[in-house]
């Protein structure tokens, strides 16, 4: 219970007046009530109300209908995995993922009225660093299409991985419509396989294709005092498929601002680091794209899958199948043998023991090997000459099935051991590798 005690008669505002009431009422003190209101700034009524013992009621504390979530919005924003970067980003989550069912609009006042979740998004603000105004223009149905990537993403499975993932987006300029891969890597090959995934996908190519001084493109980078220089691989790959590179000037992102601008979506990505395996990652991938592409976006007037109904009718025809293939990465299917290995050129590499007898399929890009359980990365390897690739882990799966040890350090110093033997006896160096 708090108990305040009357220790000064100064008066500075309308409660201060209950410290003379009983002053007044005593014929102690005298005031005058007109030249006491005029200096607070109010009716001198109400400087009688208050002599008598008005007091002001207490306004109950504000509800909000958000306030049911606060624990949960805690949780989240503490997290030291999950990142979100705008507050449309923990609305989205929230809805897809608690029930949320209040407007969005709601949402952020809420938000707004809680500093400390005010703060964290202030924090995260980023600030334009365009000094100049850009010009704005469009381009006719079916001319351009822009490409970029979202790069090193670090983000965890839910398996508690740690991966650094790269996106790649491409988008129609006139309609919008956009397309999202994820990649581990971001190689010429990589790129090529992306490109072709993407002109199948839109069935047709677009004229020109705008992109960023990026490495597998070009050898050289355009600047304002030179026109750069695509690479022999990137020139032909164009030629093939009929369309032109058209690399921006270095430095100056707002050339290529209808694909910069849709790529802060993919942020919202990290709101699931932690919570997903790399299948589920790739999957909700999809949903941030099917729905980007399927809503009204006020800032251009478009709602993009329905503008490129028409613009397909504007792209370049595709060239023929035998061209399309020579550029696609491979995908191989092949049966894990009972020693949990898969045959690879004549070379075996380990995956878990538990996919021992499964189909997994593989695809080779540059010096690594990525094999795959229904679309799920289950182990990658470096191209090796060595007969028998083993990750410790993968050893020690198969050793733990057999229930010949107790405890995890005998079976790491048996595994180690019995790999160390099977090298000796391929006559080949240490092919023992760690997760």
């Amino acid at each position: 219970m708090e108990i305040k005690f009357i220790t000064d008669v100064q008066i500075n505002c309308l409660e201060d007046l209950s410290k003379i009431k009983h002053l007044v009422e005593e014929g102690v003190m005298k005031i005058n009530k007109t030249k006491l209101a005029k200096r607070l700034g109010v009716d001198r009524r109400t400087v009688g109300k208050y002599l008598e013992g008005y007091e002001k009621p207490k306004r109950k504390s504000k509800t909000f209908k958000c306030d049911k979530y606060e624990k949960i919005i805690r949780e989240l924003l503490s997290d030291e995995l999950q990142e979100f970067y705008y507050i449309s980003f923990l609305y989205r989550y929230l809805k897809e993922n608690f029930g949320l069912k209040e407007s969005e609009s709601t949402f952020r006042y809420y938000i707004e009225k809680h500093p400390e979740f005010r703060n964290y998004f202030k924090n995260g603000e980023k600030v334009s660093n365009v000094n100049s105004p850009t010009l704005m223009f469009e381009t006719p149905l079916g001319h351009q299409a822009q490409i970029d990537w979202k790069e090193s993403i670090k983000i965890f499975t839910k398996e508690g991985e740690e991966l650094i993932i790269n996106i790649f987006c491409f988008i129609l300029s006139n309609s919008r419509y956009r397309l999202y891969f994820l990649t581990l890597e971001k190689t010429r090959l990589i790129l090529f396989d992306l490109l072709v995934k993407c002109f199948e996908t839109i069935e047709g190519i677009p004229k020109d294709i705008l992109c960023d001084n990026m490495s597998t493109i070009m050898d050289e980078a355009r600047t304002e005092y030179s026109s750069g220089k695509i690479n022999k691989e990137a020139e032909e790959f164009s030629k093939q498929f009929g369309f032109n590179f058209k690399p921006c000037i270095a430095g100056s992102p707002e050339t290529k601002a209808k694909i910069e601008s849709p790529m802060k979506i993919l942020d919202e990505l990290r709101c699931y680091s932690g919570k997903l395996s790399l299948e589920e990652l790739q999957a909700k991938l999809v949903d941030i794209n099917n729905r980007e592409n399927s809503k009204f976006h006020n800032s251009y007037k478009k709602v993009p899958l329905f503008v490129f109904q028409k613009e397909k009718g504007y792209l370049l025809p595709l060239p023929r199948d035998e061209i399309r293939s020579q550029y696609k990465i491979k995908i191989t299917s092949t049966v894990v043998s009972s020693r949990a290995l898969v045959r690879i050129k004549n070379h075996d590499y380990s995956v878990p023991p538990e996919y021992y007898g499964k189909k997994v399929e593989y695809q080779i890009v540059g010096d690594t090997i990525y094999i795959y359980f229904n679309t799920r990365l289950i182990r990658t390897h470096k191209i090796s000459d060595k007969q028998i690739n083993y990750f410790l882990e993968d050893y020690k799966g198969i050793v733990k099935i057999y229930e010949m040890f107790d405890k995890d350090d005998e079976i790491a110093e048996f595994a180690k051991k019995n790999l160390k033997e099977i090298d000796e006896s391929y006559g080949l160096s240490n092919n023992i590798q760690q997760d």
